[in-house]
C-alpha cells in the first residue's frame, strides 16, 4: 500500500514539474512566419507552415505584406479578431525575444500587457 502511494506520489510530481515546463517553453519560441496582413507598421498577422495564424508586435521593425520572419520570439499576449463571417478567432502575439528583454529591462512591459485587449476586423 505505502509503495502504490509513493508511486502514485511520485508520478504527480513528475507530471506537474513536466507540465511546468510545457508552460515556460510556450511562452519563448522559434518563429518562421509569413506575414498575411498589415494591421499598421509594427503589427501584423502572419502564418506559419502548418498555417497557424500569430499577431507580431515590434516597436524596432518595420513590417510589410510578404515578408518573411525567422528568429525566437516571446508571447507577451493573445489578440481577437472577427473573420469576414462573423467568427470570433483569439491567437497569440509575439514579439522578438531580443526587444522583450529590452522592454522588461526599461519596466515597459506592464504597459504593453495592458494594451493587449483589442478587438478589429482583419480583411480575410
Amino acid at each position: 500500500m505505502k509503495k502504490t502511494l509513493l508511486f502514485a506520489l511520485t508520478l504527480l510530481l513528475v507530471s506537474s514539474c513536466s507540465a511546468l515546463k510545457d508552460f515556460t517553453s510556450r511562452e519563448r519560441r522559434p518563429l518562421d512566419v509569413e506575414i498575411i496582413q498589415t494591421l499598421n507598421k509594427n503589427e501584423v498577422l502572419a502564418v506559419d507552415n502548418k498555417l497557424h495564424i500569430v499577431k507580431l508586435e515590434s516597436f524596432e521593425e518595420t513590417y510589410y505584406d510578404g515578408k518573411r520572419i525567422k528568429g525566437n520570439f516571446f508571447r507577451i499576449g493573445v489578440y481577437t479578431y472577427e473573420t469576414k463571417d462573423k467568427i470570433q478567432k483569439t491567437i497569440p502575439v509575439y514579439m522578438r525575444l531580443s526587444e522583450y528583454r529590452k522592454l522588461k529591462k526599461n519596466n515597459q512591459i506592464i504597459e504593453l500587457q495592458n494594451n493587449q485587449s483589442e478587438t478589429t476586423t482583419p480583411v480575410f
